[in-house]
């Protein structure tokens, strides 16, 4: 009985072979990432696609930018066209960027000596249509978007979460009156622009209290209104936590339990957008792939583009922005205005 496992053991690894699969390169494609705006400006970045077996470096990413496009975008309603130039927003203090935009748009766009940014950038309007074109490599790329007409939540306010036991932690929530008879599409984004947090010193062991605001955008939400046309509804704006999931909370003013000190609250802005179906549908891919977190057993998604020739996404936002300090108890009726692009980014 031995001899003969020891005989099955000899076949079974004998019949092993070593399999070597030769996997196609991925086409080099250009990936877009477009925004046209209501009252901003107008940007894109482009860069090049990467196999996913493709290995990484701080090298290999920078040359991922794209610097020699050629780049329009035209205003269907009456032909305008605007071109943007490359642009390297290290060299406007901003860090290690790089995008297509109008620079006379973006230079008063950074001036935060402006009380805000309206009447800076005129080109994107609620209602038109812009066309996208980049000529890259012998290649033409082309996209087309509407900025839907905005519309505008009836009430913000904070309170102290139901769904936590720390005194200090709320949600955001708001009252919005969909519109009848319109199919909308919106998407919701927020970033805190202030948030303290304790910081100790190694060597000295001294606490001090710092701004860690967010550094962009998080992708909250894309939601159509297919069930809910024409209702009037709650709905809360909850904080993404470390993974970037919609399930965590905002701070209000609070004492950190280890040193002692006193945190300001939280100041989130809010940003809510309607976009149109295509627009969502990538948006919506997105959000429901981030919110699988690395599941093995979740199904597979890919995202939807509208970029005839390349990959990626030109969005048009109809955008209205909210400005919302943490204090429980605070309402708020009227849309805020960004001052920078500190706060459309």
């Amino acid at each position: 009985m031995k001899n003969l496992k020891y005989i099955l053991f000899l076949l079974f690894i004998s019949c092993q072979e070593e399999i070597s699969l030769d996997l196609p390169q991925a086409e080099e494609k250009v990936v877009v990432e477009g925004f046209v705006e209501n009252g901003s400006p107008t940007y894109i970045f482009l860069t090049k696609n990467l196999g996913v077996y493709d290995s990484y470096s701080q090298s290999l990413l920078n040359d991922l930018f794209i610097r020699d496009a050629d780049v329009t975008v035209t205003r269907q309603s009456d032909g305008f066209k605007k071109s943007l130039a490359f642009i390297d927003l290290n060299d406007l203090g901003y860090g290690n960027i790089a995008l297509y935009a109008d620079i006379e748009e973006l230079i008063a766009a950074f001036d935060t000596t402006n009380n805000n940014l309206e009447g800076c950038c005129d080109f994107a309007k609620e209602g038109d249509t812009y066309l996208l074109e980049i000529n890259w490599n012998n290649k033409l790329i082309t996209a087309t978007t509407t900025i839907p007409y905005s519309t505008k939540l009836d009430c913000v306010w904070v309170e102290k979460s139901n769904n936590s036991d720390i005194n200090y932690e709320c949600d955001i929530k708001a009252v919005y009156d969909d519109p009848s008879g319109v199919q909308n599409q919106v998407l919701i984004q927020t970033k805190r622009i202030f948030h303290e947090v304790v910081k100790i010193d190694e060597e000295s062991g001294q606490y001090s209290v710092i701004d860690s605001a967010d550094v962009s955008y998080y992708l909250g939400d894309a939601r159509s209104d297919i069930i809910g046309d024409g209702l009037k509804f709650e709905t809360v704006f909850p904080k993404p936590n470390e993974d970037g999931l919609p399930f965590d909370f905002w701070s209000s003013e609070r004492v950190d339990e280890e040193s002692s000190l006193s945190l300001k609250g939280d100041t989130v802005l809010i940003k809510f957008s309607q976009i149109d179906e295509p627009s969502y549908k990538f948006w919506r891919g997105l959000s429901r792939q981030a919110g699988t977190n690395g599941n093995p057993f979740a199904e597979p998604l890919n995202l939807v583009s509208n970029i005839e020739g390349g990959l990626g996404i030109w969005t048009g936002y109809g955008t209205v922005y909210y400005k919302i300090p943490i204090t429980p108890g605070l309402v708020i009726y009227q849309n805020y205005v960004p001052r920078n692009i500190n706060e459309v980014f």
